[in-house]
């Protein structure tokens, strides 16, 4: 027997063997699935064509099956996919892991064997308490320097403060640059 994934690309468009279009509601693709299966019924043809009446009636079942329920049908209308079993992890397999999650940690491995042998960058040190410790100082360090550029900048907006500012920039200047101090 041929795979579940021909199967579905062999079968024919469901709309088309119910005779109905697509944006049909549920009730007619019903209705329509009724009268065609009335007509195609293997029971009704004659015994010399009996087998294929009862083929006829199973792509006809099939397609019903599949227009009658939601999910498959919106796999069908998107993607053309028939067969909702083609979809199913369990066909795929990729050595799981915990959790029924692909285990990717031995193509990690791989991946860092490859770095290490001098053709790419090297491997990343471990990090130690030492590491967030500086991390932290440097990101209070960086707040509190924006917060005081903010702090002056608002400071050097209000009149009185922006004569004294302005003094203190003077006289720094004149210190670095006109005495040579700097």
């Amino acid at each position: 027997s041929a795979s579940p994934v021909l199967e579905s690309f062999a079968m024919e468009c469901p709309y088309e063997l119910l005779g109905v279009s697509r944006d049909a509601s549920p009730r007619s693709i019903e209705k329509a699935w009724r009268q065609k299966a009335r007509q195609l019924h293997p029971d009704k043809a004659a015994d010399d064509r009996k087998a294929a009446a009862e083929e006829s009636f199973k792509r006809l079942s099939e397609a019903h099956d599949l227009l009658a329920d939601p999910e498959r049908r919106e796999l069908y209308d998107r993607f053309g996919i028939q067969d909702p079993n083609v979809l199913s992890q369990d066909q795929w397999d990729f050595g799981e892991g915990m959790g029924g999650h692909p285990d990717f940690a031995e193509f990690e491995e791989i991946l860092k064997e490859f770095f290490q042998n001098g053709r790419g960058p090297p491997a990343e040190p471990e990090r130690d308490l030492q590491d967030v410790w500086e991390g932290i100082l440097g990101f209070t360090l960086i707040s509190l320097t924006a917060c005081g550029v903010a702090c002056l900048t608002w400071l050097a907006r209000r009149p009185p403060l922006a004569g004294l500012l302005s003094w203190c920039w003077w006289r720094w200047r004149f210190l670095l640059f006109d005495i040579g101090l700097g």
